[in-house]
């Protein structure tokens, strides 16, 4: 392999891993707003109830897989794991709007410019 096909494999790699890193770090940040929502659970009695905070957790986390796929459905149940019909009911049956991809992408791009600046998104 030629010196120009070794960099060029080598960028490919570096490219990838700077693609990967940009992902663990928005996964990172999904995972800390759900450990900052039970911390107020558990120390200020904030619950609502079970039934509520199953809810709202499965709220925030259809937004947030909508927000990541630009609102497409299909990709969205893709990285939720579900059936694309069951992502449809549950955006349906938990009034998930434009409006919520709106708050979700404020969210991110303030978590964004608080802790990673120089993440591409």
């Amino acid at each position: 392999m030629s010196k120009q096909s070794e960099l060029l494999v080598v960028e490919a790699r570096l490219d990838l891993v700077k693609k990967l890193s940009a992902q663990l770090l928005k996964e990172l940040d999904f995972l800390d707003m759900v450990s900052e929502r039970v911390d107020d659970i558990l120390k200020n009695g904030t619950s609502e109830g079970l039934v509520e905070e199953v809810m709202n957790f499965e709220r925030e986390m259809i937004r947030y897989a909508l927000h990541q796929t630009k609102g497409n459905q299909r990709q969205a149940a893709v990285l939720l794991g579900i059936k694309a019909t069951t992502m449809h009911e549950k955006v349906k049956r938990l009034s998930i709007g434009p409006a919520d991809l709106f708050v979700a992408q404020q969210r991110e791009t303030k978590k964004a410019g608080k802790k990673h600046k120089n993440d591409v998104y």
